[in-house]
This record gives structure tokens, sequence and C-alpha cells, in this order.
């Protein structure tokens, strides 16, 4: 079947890069031709060896791409790039070296991205939906898959690494234990301590010490990963936190930053993994309303898109939590989603605007309003504080 027409008539309607293609092989681009190589295709190519019939990504950069199979056949279409926000050179610039492409085609990348309209992720799986109905018949909801640098470096680790060589097996255990059971504050103490012994000092695993670095900061975040997924977080959110960091610290080239990276990658990970126990319950209807909402933190939830992801009914499910857990399940996914909201705000220098659309509130202003009914300060006051 020729599909030329439906795929032609979709990038006319949404401007969205559009490619098809048959085991690997490109067959037709629609509006994607004009920048090569097109970032969809290093970002969600992994998809493809998946069992998804309609997924999608987000990179660290905030870039939105997706994949349709078409059912029976060997062909599948990838969608996008596509970004809620425009593009700045800054972002232009990381993703173009994550496609191992030179800086001064920054201009070049610019002027084709700012071709493509602005697109919400609500949105755009809301595209990806429509695609696989006129490609399939289907009613499918596209499924979230954690970004991967690919390849990966997590992937080709030893299934056993051994952790900084002058850490004792004794204290390796110890700060993995942290990890897994959210201690922040005894991690810090131990990770404080490391950085005032060491001196700055760091057995050589590599050719160079940059390598050398680099290296085991790769190896840590493995094992902080595992970790934190044993302590309880949700393993698309520990993968994809992982791929971010990853792909961080190949961009530093300062010793001493390499540690505070890595510090605070353990941290982060072992805050994110305090969270997910502090929502743990001897429910197991609890439980697993709780990983939903970790799981799909980047979107817009509401009780009733995850009384239909549980296949429950609705009005059963929302009484059943306010009598397990004294709140409602629309104060629950506010809760977690101003907690990551605080999280953004310390640790990044996202604008505001942006940190409420990636967090699935329905406008700045009512993200404002949540969070200073949760937390007592409007985001401004305490990004300022923070």
């Amino acid at each position: 079947m020729n599909y030329h027409i439906t795929l032609q008539k979709l990038y006319e309607a949404t401007k969205i890069p559009l490619q098809l293609f048959d085991n690997h092989v490109p067959i037709q681009s629609y509006g994607s031709g004009e920048f090569d190589p097109n970032p969809a295709i290093s970002m969600i190519d992994s998809a493809v060896d998946t069992i998804h019939s309609v997924c999608y990504t987000v990179s660290p950069e905030n870039l939105f791409c997706g994949m349709i199979r078409i059912d029976n056949s060997s062909q599948y279409v990838f969608v996008g790039p596509a970004m809620a926000f425009e593009c700045t050179r800054n972002q232009a610039e990381i993703i173009l070296e994550s496609l191992q492409q030179p800086v001064n085609r920054t201009d070049e990348f610019l002027h084709w991205f700012r071709t493509i309209p602005n697109c919400d992720l609500q949105r755009f799986r809301s595209i990806l939906g429509c695609l696989d109905y006129f490609l399939n018949g289907a009613e499918r909801e596209p499924v979230h898959i954690a970004y991967q640098v690919n390849p990966s470096p997590m992937l080709s680790i030893d299934t056993n690494p051994t952790f900084i060589d002058h850490v004792s097996d004794l204290l390796e255990k110890q700060m993995l234990s942290y990890i897994e059971y959210g201690n922040t504050n005894a991690l810090e103490t131990v990770l404080n301590d490391m950085q005032t012994k060491s001196g700055g000092e760091v057995p050589l695993i590599a050719p160079d010490v940059m390598r050398s670095y680099k290296n085991i900061f790769i190896v840590s975040t493995t094992l902080a990963s595992r970790a934190a997924v044993k302590g309880g977080l949700d393993f698309d959110t520990a993968n994809a936190l992982g791929s971010m960091y990853l792909t961080q610290i190949e961009k530093i080239n300062n010793f001493s930053e390499i540690f505070i990276f890595l510090k605070q990658m353990f941290l982060d990970f072992t805050k994110r993994t305090a969270r997910s126990r502090s929502y743990l319950s001897d429910s197991l209807l609890v439980n697993k309303i709780s990983k939903e909402v970790q799981a799909h933190l980047y979107e817009k939830i509401t009780p009733a898109s995850i009384a239909d992801r549980l296949k429950m009914n609705g009005s059963y499910l929302s009484t059943h939590f306010k009598q397990e857990t004294g709140k409602t399940l629309t104060e629950f996914i506010n809760e977690v989603k101003i907690k990551e909201g605080i999280r953004l705000l310390e640790t990044t220098q996202m604008p505001l605007i942006q940190i409420s659309a990636q967090l699935g509130f329905s406008s700045q202003n009512y993200f404002h309003t949540v969070f200073k009914k949760i937390t007592g300060m409007t985001p401004v006051e305490y990004r300022n504080k923070a």
C-alpha cells in the first residue's frame, strides 16, 4: 500500500517532519530532508528494536520524536523532531554535538528548525495517535520510552563494575545503600568527606586523566541508577536520568567540575528515590497509582487517565485512594508535580513557562497557584530563595 498521500497531507497540516522507512532503509522524507542528519533518527532509532507499535521519547533539550509501525509490514514512520518552545542557539549546538556535526552548522540547523511550528507534548502525542489511526485504523496510546544516547554507554558497562578504585568495598556498599534508601544527608556527608580526603587524586583507569575521570563517572552513574531502581525509583525515570548525565559528562572538560557533577548525580538519584519511597504504601493499588504518576510526570495526568491506564473504575479508584492516604488523587498528582518543579527550579535556569508546560500544567498561572498553595510561596520567590 502507498502511504504517500496520508503522510504528505499530515505533513502539510502539521509541518512536523516525517520519514518513512522499510527495514532501516529510508523510502521517503517529508520536511526532514532540509537538514541532514535529522536528529529524530538518532533519538528514536532504538525504538525499532522494541515491541512498541506507537512510541515517543523526549531528549534533555526537550526535543520530541516518535515512531509508528505500519501493521503487517516491515515499514515504520519516524515523526519529528518537534519542540514546545523556540530552539535556542545553545540547544542547537548541543543537538549538533550529539549528532557529531560541526558547530558552524548552527545557523543552518536553526533556519530549518524554525520552519517547524512549536508543539507541546500533549499535541505531539495526539499527532502520533492520529497518524496511527490513519495508517493502521488503530486507537493506541503512544508509549513513552526513555531517551537513550545511541549507542548507550550504560549497555556496554560490565555487569559487575568496580567502583572508584580507592573507595573500599564497605564504603561503596554503604553509599549505594544510601541511594537505595533515599538517605540524602548521610550520602552528602560521605561525599564531602571523600572530596576532602582525595585531594583531587583519581586513579588512572584510561590512558589520560580526563578520560579516567569520565569513565569513573559512567560506572558510578550505572551503579547509582541500579541502586535507585532497587529502592523503588521507576525504571524508565532512572534510565532517562542516567542517560542525561552520561550525555552531559562528555561536555565537561574541567577536573573539579567532574567531581561536583558526580556529587550532583548521586544526590539527584538519592532525592528521587527518597521521594518515590515516601509514596510507598501497604496498599498495592496506592503503589500502582504512585508509579503511574511518576512514570507520566511530564504529561497531563488526571484521575480519569490513571483509571484508564489501570483499567479500573475512576470513582472507585479516587474513593479508595482518599481512604488510604487522606488526600484526593488530584492533590497527590499536584504534590508530586510540584516536588519535581522544585527540583527544576533548584537545578536549572529553565523559564517558569517552560517548567509549567513540561510538567503538564494547563497554564503558567495555574502552576503558580498550585505551587503557592503547596509551598507557601510563588515559584519566583522559591527560586530566588534557593
